[in-house]
């Protein structure tokens, strides 16, 4: 709390939105199948996560309706085959302003009002190709958390040296 009253004082954040960090958190109870933390993006920075595997498309599609106005929400685990049988019944999002953006690599749908703004940096380096869709899913969430994401993939596991130029390129990025 006495972070978010600084941010106020020294002028980085309007009255409305210290209000917004300091309420209480609101939970959001949908049906029997889930219960959305409606204040984490504006506590944390970080958008609420739900996790595809083991959800019907409907409750995914009822957690973006009711959790979008928040926003940003995530859904992570999310195949393109499944994200494509639930892409229409998004419409009223986008009707109303918010961006659908769907990542196939990474398998994260997101639903957002605004884009975040950038506050840190930090790479992620893969060893082989099939680590990539897991550094793609990474790199999003990281992303959405405020950060520039550097990436390097197959750099390999059979000699270091293979790293080497990537993390001085990395470096150098600053």
């Amino acid at each position: 709390m006495r972070e978010i009253l600084q941010k106020l004082i020294n002028g980085e954040i309007s009255a409305e939105t210290a209000e917004k960090m300091l309420k209480p958190m609101q939970i959001l109870e949908l049906e029997d199948f889930a219960k959305m933390d409606m204040c984490r993006d504006i506590r944390t920075g970080v958008p609420e996560a739900v996790f595809a595997e083991g959800k019907e498309n409907e409750e995914i599609v009822k957690i973006l309706m009711n959790c979008a106005s928040n926003g940003r929400v995530m859904v992570t685990r999310l195949p393109k085959e499944r994200f494509e049988d639930i892409k229409a019944e998004l419409n009223p999002l986008v009707d109303k302003g918010f961006k659908v953006v769907y990542d196939r690599r990474a398998r994260i749908l997101m639903v957002k009002d605004s884009e975040v703004e950038k506050i840190g940096k930090i790479g992620v380096i893969t060893a082989g190709t099939s680590d990539i869709p897991v550094a793609e899913e990474a790199r999003v969430v990281a992303e959405e958390a405020g950060c520039e994401v550097l990436t390097s993939y197959d750099v390999g596991v059979a000699g270091i040296h293979r790293l080497f130029s990537q993390v001085r390129r990395m470096i150098e990025s600053n």
